[in-house]
């Protein structure tokens, strides 16, 4: 089964805080076994809710307990195969996050369309789908894979496993709860973490402004008359933008949370770009901005064309370069929280230099996305200023397009370019 919804880019997930069953629900969990084997179950061949399905869930269970010992959740999936294309969800993906999550007492089973059964007593491999950076924060996603033995058109498939996370860790519960296949019924029970002896009580949080978590980056940089731009920048991440960087790097020492930083802040940026952090952050604080400095040089920033030397109107635009390609999109869009990004750059000319044009400014308003981007010129130097606001978490499919359009018009902005007159000594050279 391809990797569930539970995992996606930071660029895609919607976290469901769900409080509707809790403990009180009287429901099996998911690891107390298999359920037994239905004779109408066998006996179905489509599902009129789910026209042409090549396979669809006939039950899905999750129980979580978060508790501050032994915080687990326990999963249990019922699949019915319907055409031989729904075979391949045989192939069973179970994705975790290595830093603080394992998946255990895995057990597994094919119904054959005449209700025998086989056992799954094959091997579990584990692999890696994501090893990497994302926003600057480090993230290492595994799966545990393993295939379901003599699966037919009409076979039922049940597996179950649990996730165990980190002890004497506070975990954010959530659920994704679209999948692949068409789901028919699904049970999802809820044992919230509580430190009295009341059982603790339910709150309702409101969803944050993407003010509220923000990268902020301010520069004054150089442009020499070789093409090279050097200076000091500062970056200052607010709310969930900072805290999200200190949970990343909380066990870290000093040079790991360096590199951390220098290494987000390189993949900003499309150019092969050097780059050295200049301060200490603090990371202890969980209440103020978490604020870097940096000794930054991007080589070859300007490109030359006859007489005219020509620099890109944004610097920090790698983040936005390849969201969205994808003509078709059948989910929905998510974002993990709303946020904002928002840069202020002043660039020195080399001496002489003057600005021949700058392009036009930048001011989309998709209501819930917001795109300005403008260059301002003086004697000697310009000023760039852009920003970029999310403000939701979760957009239906339909509304794809009109997104994917929106981050074209980004992309298209960010690509603009400053036509500049080098001076008489350099123009001859």
């Amino acid at each position: 089964m391809p990797v569930t919804k539970r995992l996606a880019t930071r660029c895609t997930l919607l976290f469901l805080f769900i409080g509707v069953l809790c403990t009180a629900t009287h429901q099996a969990h998911a690891s107390l076994g298999f359920q037994a084997i239905s004779p109408d179950e066998l006996k179905m061949t489509s599902d009129p809710q789910a026209p042409g399905a090549p396979a669809i869930i006939l039950f899905r269970q999750v129980d979580r307990d978060d508790n501050i010992h032994t915080p687990h959740e326990d999963n249990y999936f019922r699949i019915k195969i319907l055409t031989e294309e729904g075979r391949k969800h045989a192939d069973i993906e179970i994705p975790f996050l290595k830093e603080n999550e394992n998946v255990v007492a895995l057990k597994a089973r094919t119904i054959r369309p005449d209700g025998s059964v086989a056992n799954f007593d094959g091997k579990v491999f584990e692999k890696y789908l994501l090893k990497g950076r994302l926003e600057g924060r480090q993230l290492k996603v595994l799966a545990k894979t393993f295939t379901l033995p003599d699966v037919q058109v009409g076979s039922i498939i049940e597996y179950s496993y649990t996730i165990d996370y980190g002890e004497y860790t506070l975990f954010n519960s959530q659920w994704v709860l679209s999948d692949e296949l068409f789901t028919k019924k699904a049970v999802f029970t809820l044992k919230p973490f509580n430190d009295d002896k009341d059982g603790g009580t339910w709150i309702r949080t409101t969803l944050p402004q993407a003010s509220e978590s923000r990268i902020e980056r301010a520069g004054k940089l150089k442009l020499s008359d070789t093409g090279d731009l050097e200076g000091k920048l500062s970056i200052t991440y607010v709310g969930l933008e900072a805290m999200y960087r200190r949970l990343e790097e909380q066990h870290a020492d000093e040079a790991a949370r360096k590199k951390y930083l220098e290494d987000g802040l390189k993949e900003q940026i499309e150019a092969g770009t050097e780059v050295d952090l200049t301060n200490k952050p603090d990371w202890t604080s969980s209440e103020t901005p978490l604020v870097a400095e940096f000794d930054l040089k991007i080589p070859g920033w300007a490109s030359g064309s006859g007489r005219r030397v020509m620099i890109p109107a944004a610097i920090f635009t790698a983040g936005e370069k390849n969201v969205f390609d994808h003509a078709q999109r059948a989910y929905a869009i998510y974002f993990e929280y709303p946020h904002l990004k928002a840069d202020d750059v002043t660039v020195e000319l080399p001496a002489g230099w003057q600005v021949s044009s700058v392009p036009p400014p930048q001011n989309q308003d998709g209501h819930v996305i917001l795109y300005t981007l403008k260059v301002d010129q003086s004697p000697g130097t310009v000023r760039l200023t852009r920003k970029f606001t999310v403000d939701f978490m979760m957009l239906e499919a339909k509304y794809y397009t009109a997104l994917r359009n929106f981050f074209q018009v980004v992309r298209t902005g960010d690509g603009e370019q400053i036509v500049l007159q080098p001076g008489e000594i350099h123009a001859s050279n």
